[in-house]
Formats: structure tokens, sequence, C-alpha cells
């Protein structure tokens, strides 16, 4: 209701996306992707008529585990939205990049991830409902670096087979 008078709305949202990944003998692998938003709402009574916003994602993800026991990794995102109000920035470049040392059978890995490398990130939304048109920027945690030590679990309860097992068949 808006000024004791109903009103309604009817929204749509179109969100088409492709991707590729591209594995190279399990050495590099690339994956680039799109991603397409549109919304649109239709209002009566309301004190705008329509609401519209897209929002376009493109990215790119790089992954080498080349040399034996290293592993690099890139993921670099453009995001532009395209009905965010004046005093909030369009567009911004998010990108992260790794790197990895695998030890000890493989069954560890080191690892050092820096993100958002250009500083850029700011978590901007435009989010269009039957209620309300709002642009919101979030608190964010922006440019840091992270390291992690992982350890890879074969098998979680169960006896392990060895390679030299032989199942006897009845």
């Amino acid at each position: 209701m808006l000024n004791n008078e109903l009103y309604d709305s009817k929204g749509t949202t179109l969100n088409p996306g492709a991707s590729f990944t591209w594995d190279y003998d399990k050495k590099i692998i690339l994956k680039p992707s799109y991603e397409y938003t549109h919304t649109s709402t239709d209002y009566t009574n309301f004190t705008v008529d329509k609401a519209k916003n897209f929002i376009h994602t493109l990215s790119f993800m790089a992954t080498s585990y080349w040399p034996k026991n290293i592993v690099f990794g890139s993921d670099i995102s453009y995001t532009y939205n395209s009905n965010i109000s004046d005093g909030f920035k369009k567009d911004f470049i998010l990108w992260n990049v790794s790197a990895g040392y695998n030890f000890y059978k493989d069954r560890f890995l080191a690892k050092v991830k820096v993100y958002d490398i250009l500083n850029q990130n700011q978590n901007v939304t435009r989010t269009v409902s039957p209620t309300s048109i709002a642009d919101v920027q979030n608190t964010i945690l922006k440019q840091y670096v992270m390291f992690s030590l992982t350890y890879k679990l074969e098998k979680f309860g169960g006896k392990k087979k060895n390679e030299w097992d032989i199942e006897e068949e009845e």
C-alpha cells in the first residue's frame, strides 16, 4: 500500500550463463565463463512505473599443476551493474591469485592466496522487489592474503584396499 492506495507489481528475471572448461592433460585447466542477469519489474499505482537492471559478469579461471608438486591459480572477473545509483561505481575487476606446494605423497597442500590484487572489490548490489528498489554496499574484507595447509583424506572408515589384494570369486 502506498498513500492508502493499493499498488501492484509484476517482476521477471532472466539469468542465462555459459562456461567452458579445458583440461590439458591434468596439467593446465582453463575456464572462461559469462553470466547475464536481467531484472525487470512493472508497477501499477506506485511512485515509479518500471524498474530495470542488468548485470554482466565475465570470468576467467586458470590453474596449473606444472611443474610437479606446484599449483598456481588465477581467477579474474569483470562485473558491470547497469542501474546502480549515482555515487556507486558501476563496474569492477576482481582478481585473486594463489601458489601452492604439494608434499608428503601429495597428501598436504601448503598454499598462499592473495585476494583482490587490484583493490577494487566493492560488493554493491541493486535489488528490485515488489516493495522496493534498493542499492546496497556491504562492508567486506578487501585486499588480503591467506595462508592455508590442507590435508587430503583418503578414506573415512573401512579398510583401505592394497594394490596387491585379490578378491576371491565364489
